[in-house]
């Protein structure tokens, strides 16, 4: 393994998601939570004490961001909501806008939060049939919805380097990672590739921006991380104990990471953590600032 910025790599929370995604950091909160599409769980993970919760949320929650007002916002099946916390920390969602209730075969994938407070989220023919079924929807506070790029198989991402004043969006069935120029709200740029994989290198999947600019990409099938830097070139590959890695997220100096355990047989040695979260502890502190729908 080509270590480079990471030091360590161990399994925080052995569990057997069925599709787990989205690790998102509450600061308010210290809190990590994420989620398992496919069975329908939301989890959440104190990193102060390591206290443990997980609730059963029906509606495929597919996403998760900051939502200024507190809670969560969040993409699931059919649309966008509002999650939020009682005292007793139990969790209420509240739906807020589907853009495609005429679609039946369609779901919501994976989504984040753009510079500008707006939460973005793509979609997916949930069969995998339709190559080409997959949008990508920008939500905003205000209650607008526009679309914003279609054609796609399997939406996965978002990132956004705001700095940079970019958006990269990823097809994984395509293997292809495009990026797009984002200068403001009205101003969204023509799609175009920003690095292409092949055979036997996995399926870009869930990503996060790093303080550097670069790009930390977990890649299912293909049991690694890859650091790829602005220029689009791969700069690290950090191999993963599970064949099916999801998505990262940063925090501080560390890198938690969801997995799938889907389509394969669990009982072999090898996939005995797939489904479960990881940690990987880095060099240095590469988190970038928090973002917040608003």
């Amino acid at each position: 393994m080509a270590r480079g910025s990471v030091k360590s790599i161990k399994c925080l929370w052995e569990i057997r998601a069925i599709l787990g995604e989205s690790p998102l950091y509450d600061p308010r909160n210290k809190t990590l939570y994420w989620l398992d599409i496919k069975g329908e769980k939301l989890f959440a993970l104190s990193l102060p004490s390591g206290d443990q919760q997980i609730w059963s949320i029906s509606g495929n929650i597919s996403a998760l961001g900051l939502h200024e007002a507190g809670g969560l916002i969040a993409a699931v099946r059919k649309g966008f909501c509002h999650i939020t916390f009682d005292e007793q920390n139990m969790p209420a969602v509240k739906h807020l806008n589907n853009p495609e209730s005429h679609i039946e075969t369609t779901r919501f994938n994976d989504g984040a939060i753009d510079p500008f407070g707006c939460f973005w989220a793509g979609t997916m023919d949930d069969a995998e049939k339709d190559a080409s079924a997959g949008n990508w929807w920008r939500y905003t506070s205000a209650g607008e919805v526009r679309q914003m790029a279609s054609g796609f198989h399997v939406t996965n991402g978002p990132a956004f380097d705001a700095d940079r004043q970019l958006a990269y969006l990823t097809d994984s069935a395509r293997q292809i990672i495009y990026h797009a120029s984002y200068k403001s709200l009205d101003t969204f740029g023509a799609l175009k590739p920003f690095k292409k994989f092949g055979k036997g290198e996995g399926y870009p999947d869930g990503m996060a921006l790093d303080r550097d600019g670069y790009l930390w990409v977990a890649f299912w099938d293909g049991a690694c991380l890859r650091r790829i830097s602005p220029e689009g070139e791969v700069v690290e590959t950090v191999e993963m104990p599970t064949q099916r890695p999801t998505c990262p997220v940063i925090v501080k100096n560390k890198i938690y990471v969801t997995s799938a355990s889907i389509g394969l047989e669990v009982e072999k040695k090898q996939n005995a953590l797939a489904g479960s979260l990881f940690e990987l502890t880095l060099n240095d502190e590469k988190d970038c600032r928090p973002v917040y729908f608003s």
